[in-house]
């Protein structure tokens, strides 16, 4: 899951939520060990359930290298921010 943030107008940038200039739709695209793209997912919603994990990497990882984009129908796609995240198990 992640914050979302304003993509025209701007914003103070604090760690909290926005107002909705746009619907919500995301790009989420995980990547490999090496840094290529495996696979890129869409989310209407601030948060992304990525369950194929052992089909991308033949098992369960400690992190994941992904980055978020948001997509916008005025704006079109913005830029992605790319982070590695801890895999939390069940």
């Amino acid at each position: 899951s992640w914050l979302r943030r304003a993509r025209r107008d701007g914003d103070a940038w604090e760690p909290a939520e926005i107002p909705l200039d746009e619907p919500d739709a995301y790009a989420v695209t995980v990547f490999s060990a090496a840094g290529a793209a495996l696979r890129t997912l869409r989310s209407a919603a601030q948060h992304c359930l990525y369950g194929d994990e052992a089909a991308d990497f033949g098992g369960a990882q400690t992190h994941l290298d992904v980055a978020v984009a948001q997509i916008g129908p005025v704006a079109g796609p913005g830029p992605a921010c790319r982070a590695r995240i801890p895999v939390r198990s069940a």
